[in-house]
């Protein structure tokens, strides 16, 4: 509720702190998705009148992502949307570290439910696949921010070439001009 009040206002400080009250709430919402989803109901079902059923936790994830869209270019949202290359690896970035992630717990639970692991095997090992997944990640993108350099040195290249020729061209222009008078 916050999140969208807060959009309504046409002040330098509102997108930022809308979008920041947005992301607070899809973070509560998010860890009550995953713990329907892997079973953690303790997480969400408090005594009382503060648990969280899934259909909350869906439609605060829901309400969240439209909070944060307000706005498309500006604060968190204006960091997805921008058309370079740190918005565009943002967009691929983000959902394979949450897949990964809620993958690889999903797949750590499911082990020491079936007693493969113990707690501290199971916790060990999705640490140490949590990391792994992290480091492809981080390769994945130096691979990616070398690219995007090796083409903007070519056309820098090109450029300077370019500019040689134009150079030559105008002295050219220049001399003929003069031979001209």
């Amino acid at each position: 509720g916050a999140s969208l009040v807060l959009a309504c206002f046409r002040r330098r400080w509102a997108a930022p702190a809308s979008q920041v009250s947005a992301a607070l709430t899809l973070a509560v919402a998010a860890a009550g998705l995953v713990s329907y989803l892997y079973g953690a109901m303790d997480l969400v079902e408090f005594p009382g009148p503060s648990a969280m059923a899934l259909q909350t936790a869906i439609g605060l994830t829901a309400a969240s992502v439209g909070a944060l869209w307000l706005h498309p270019r500006r604060a968190i949202a204006a960091l997805l949307t921008d058309k370079t290359f740190g918005g565009g690896t943002a967009r691929r970035l983000l959902p394979m570290i949450v897949l990964t992630t809620v993958g690889l717990g999903a797949i750590r639970i499911m082990m020491a439910r079936r007693g493969v692991l113990d707690e501290v095997n199971g916790i060990a090992l999705l640490v140490a696949a949590v990391l792994t997944a992290l480091v492809a990640v981080v390769l994945v993108l130096t691979k990616s921010l070398a690219d995007v350099s090796r083409r903007l040195a070519a056309r820098e290249r090109a450029l300077k070439r370019a500019a040689g020729k134009l150079e030559k061209a105008r002295d050219l222009a220049a001399s003929a001009a003069r031979a001209k008078t």
